[in-house]
């Protein structure tokens, strides 16, 4: 649009083994945004959690050039690799940048270009179609527009409306007659059915409803904190297509969007149950809260009446529900969501590994950099200033962080160790700074740099002496 790392992996591979074993043999469909410019968060997303999928989304295109991103196209080609046979992947455009569109046409023809020239270099796949994932007040017109342009492009269409009710604040939908349900690009609009027309009209495939971030209003007395909003919002969206309230062609399937943890989303999700913001700096139970969606959504499998066109659950996002630190999610498990809702395995557990970076020096300030696998990451005081001189900083993985009170976690650490890794040959790049006040990304001096190999499971205290420019690194137990 975060404590008890390897207990609680544990604990959600004993607990929901048989749950997701059932969710594995049925034919629900499984849609999962992938997030293309969080690159450090992609190392950490397992082949198990794309492979879980049926449907990937990347997000997100620029609709003002008609140019591919070829580093996006690495990114695809390696999911792609990765997926399930038969995978549809989207291309999103949207987000929360994409505040307008001024020329529905430019943007169309962008968009399919980008299409065209992505799936001319990428191999065991393709891109099938286009997301419209509208947030910022975009108007029916334009989203009717972008809906049709693709459609007649050639291209299949998905939808990520926000679930609202149309008086507005403090008003209740009812689940069996809910004809003040609309689908919404929010924000001036969020009271309208702004993506009503594009559904009625026979361009839209997939519609991925948002249940979350928007507050204010409840579904059969859910509010949007609360766990059953999810089943009541699908039941209520099986009843308005049941009744043709919302006109929604048979064709179109319908899945039920749900976010990974509380840092993927904002105030108003079912992983922030009292609604308060900023959040507090508290655990909350993942593990429960997955256990209680889980059982609702077998739940819905089970009851064709109720929820007999509803096709499927859709998640936001791959990234977040993987690397939940990177968004200052410290409490929930990586893979989570994956793992309990759609079945995937459950990923490693995180690597112990903790790294000592110290000035040995008496003038100068000092930091280091490691480089691993052509990837810089560099190293000072948690604050990214360079470390005066006799000081030192200990940054860890995720999880010897949260087991030493004093070892800052570091998702560089995270990434270098994700997937099971457990032996990183770097080169050690030591930095020195004149000034205190220089930034860290520009030092006055380096070394050549010294290759050392780390090995997980294990503390390290990489010295440099910035006066000197000598570098030690030594293994501390």
């Amino acid at each position: 649009m975060k404590k008890l790392f390897i207990t609680m992996c544990a604990f959600i591979g004993l607990l929901f083994t048989g749950s997701a074993a059932a969710l594995q043999k049925d034919t629900m469909l499984k849609a999962s945004y992938f997030q293309l410019d969080a690159p450090g968060s992609i190392p950490f997303v397992t082949e198990s959690g794309i492979k879980a999928s049926n449907i990937i989304i990347f997000g997100f295109a620029d609709p003002e050039t008609s140019s591919i991103n070829q580093e996006h196209l690495k990114i695809m080609q390696d999911v792609i690799n990765k997926g399930a046979p038969n995978t549809k992947n989207f291309l999103s455009l949207g987000g929360e940048t994409v505040t307008s569109i001024p020329d529905s046409n430019t943007v169309i023809n962008n968009i399919d270009l980008q299409i065209e020239a992505y799936n001319a270099q990428l191999r065991n796949g393709q891109i099938h179609g286009v997301d419209l994932d509208l947030e910022n007040g975009i108007d029916s017109k334009t989203i009717t527009d972008l809906a049709k342009g693709f459609k007649n492009a050639g291209h299949l269409i998905s939808i990520a409306p926000q679930v609202y009710a149309s008086g507005g604040q403090g008003d209740s939908i009812d689940i069996n007659n809910p004809i003040n349900l609309v689908l919404t690009s929010g924000h001036d609009l969020a009271q309208k059915n702004t993506y009503g027309d594009a559904v009625t009209s026979g361009y839209v495939d997939y519609i991925m409803l948002q249940t979350y971030n928007t507050g204010g209003f409840t579904i059969g007395g859910y509010e949007e904190n609360e766990i059953g909003f999810f089943k009541a919002v699908a039941e209520a969206m099986n009843n308005a297509a049941a009744s043709q309230y919302l006109d929604i062609p048979a064709t179109t399937k319908i899945l039920i969007g749900q976010l990974s943890n509380r840092g993927a989303g904002g105030q108003y999700t079912i992983f922030n149950p009292t609604a308060e913001f900023p959040f507090p700096d508290r655990d909350y139970n993942q593990a429960d809260i997955l256990n209680e969606l889980a059982a609702d959504i077998e739940i819905m499998q089970a009851d064709n009446t109720n929820f007999g066109k509803i096709a499927g659950v859709m998640v936001w996002s791959l990234n977040n529900d993987y690397m939940p630190q990177g968004w200052n999610d410290t409490y929930a498990t990586a893979g989570a969501f994956s793992t309990i809702i759609f079945g995937a395995e459950a990923p490693p557990v995180g690597q112990y590994f903790i790294m000592q970076v110290t000035n040995t020096g008496k003038q100068k300030n000092a930091s280091v950099t490691l480089v691993v696998d052509g990837n810089f990451y560099p190293f000072g005081q948690v604050n990214d200033t360079t470390l005066p001189s006799n000081f030192y900083q200990q940054w860890g993985t995720l999880a010897s962080s949260q087991e030493q009170e004093d070892v800052a976690n570091s998702s560089s650490l995270d990434a270098i160790f994700s997937n099971g890794v457990t032996s990183v040959k770097a080169t050690i790049i030591g930095n020195s700074y004149d000034n205190w006040e220089t930034p860290i990304s520009n030092p006055d001096e380096q070394t050549q740099g010294t290759d050392f190999t780390f090995e997980a499971g294990h503390s390290y205290n990489v010295m440099v002496n910035p006066d000197t420019m000598a570098i030690e690194a030594v293994q501390m137990n």
